[in-house]
């Protein structure tokens, strides 16, 4: 097993090509964004108690099929979920997207309100809020600093964190959810 997860992850890295500037999710909450077109990303976060998986990949532009599994000491669970963004972001229209799964049903927009600052909120059914929302802001760095962004959201919830981009490929993220539980997390994105 150990073995098949590290030749899991050379594989990743070597597959690795160029990273989306908007995310698909903040913490909990979807946003409006799709991965890209033959791409996809494979998050792990755990609180220490938990652990959850998620892989995703996008065959077609503008759709995100997603598989994700949870698990704690003798509970485990998976589920899938479809995401379709039918409007992209402009400077006259926000993005829009629809996602549908075993976990949730949703329907968000998303737009880009300053240089760096973008907002989400949506109306949601199953692991979401009736109504969720966030902002997530990319820090200004220098060119030789990993890109940074923040992240709040409100879903049942408060939760906030940060997203390191220490390449484009790989990034790692903290966040505090309902300001007691700490949560850690990775992210490597792909194309094929």
């Amino acid at each position: 097993m150990k073995k098949s997860v590290l030749i899991l992850l050379i594989f990743l890295f070597g597959a690795v090509s160029l990273s989306a500037n908007n995310l698909p999710q903040l913490i909990e909450v979807p946003t409006a964004y799709t991965i890209g077109v033959k791409k996809g990303e494979l998050l792990i976060w755990s609180n220490f108690n938990s652990l959850r998986v998620k892989g995703a990949y996008s065959p077609i532009n503008d759709m995100d099929f997603m598989i994700s599994f949870k698990g704690q000491k003798n509970i485990f669970s998976g589920y899938a979920t479809f995401k379709w963004q039918f409007v992209h972001d402009s400077s006259q229209n926000p993005a829009a997207a629809l996602g549908i799964g075993n976990d949730a049903i949703y329907a968000v927009v998303s737009k880009k309100l300053n240089p760096g600052l973008t907002g989400h909120i949506g109306l949601g059914a199953g692991n979401l809020a009736l109504v969720f929302a966030g902002l997530d802001y990319d820090l200004p760095v220098s060119k030789d600093a990993p890109k940074v962004k923040l992240v709040a959201e409100i879903n049942k919830s408060l939760n906030f964190g940060a997203i390191a981009s220490i390449t484009p490929a790989f990034n790692i993220a903290m966040a505090i959810k309902n300001f007691n539980e700490l949560n850690i997390g990775t992210e490597f994105k792909f194309a094929f």
